[in-house]
C-alpha cells in the first residue's frame, strides 16, 4: 500500500493534460488586439435558427456545415447532432431529426 499519496499524481497529471489540450482553463479570446477573432457562429445566427429548418438552411445561416457530433436511427427517425464551435469554446449545437431542426442549444455565444 502506498501511503505517501504519490499514486494520486498518476491520475491528476494525465487529466490535467487532457483538460489543457481541450482548452479548459484557458482564457477566452486568445488573440491579440491586432488579430480580431473570427467567430464560426454568433448569437445572431443562433437566434435565426428555427425548429423545422433544413440542414441546408442552417448551414446557409452559419456559413459552414459544422461538425457532426452524433448520428443514428433508421430512415424513419434519423437523428443528427451537429456542433459549431468558436476558438474561445463558445458553441451552438443543433439536433436534426429527419433532416429538420428539432432542438438547439448554445453556450457562451
Amino acid at each position: 500500500m502506498n501511503t505517501n499519496g504519490s499514486a494520486g499524481w498518476f491520475l491528476i497529471i494525465p487529466i490535467g493534460a487532457i483538460l489543457a489540450f481541450m482548452g479548459f482553463g484557458s482564457h477566452p479570446g486568445g488573440t491579440t488586439a491586432d488579430e480580431p477573432e473570427e467567430k464560426v457562429v454568433t448569437i445572431g445566427e443562433y437566434n435565426q435558427v428555427r425548429t423545422g429548418m433544413t440542414t441546408g438552411e442552417v448551414e446557409s445561416i452559419v456559413g459552414s456545415s459544422g461538425e457532426e457530433a452524433a448520428s443514428g436511427g433508421d430512415c424513419e427517425n434519423h437523428c443528427r447532432i451537429v456542433s459549431w464551435q468558436n476558438s474561445d469554446g463558445s458553441n451552438m449545437i443543433v439536433t436534426f431529426q429527419n433532416g429538420a431542426v428539432s432542438d438547439k442549444a448554445q453556450s457562451g455565444l
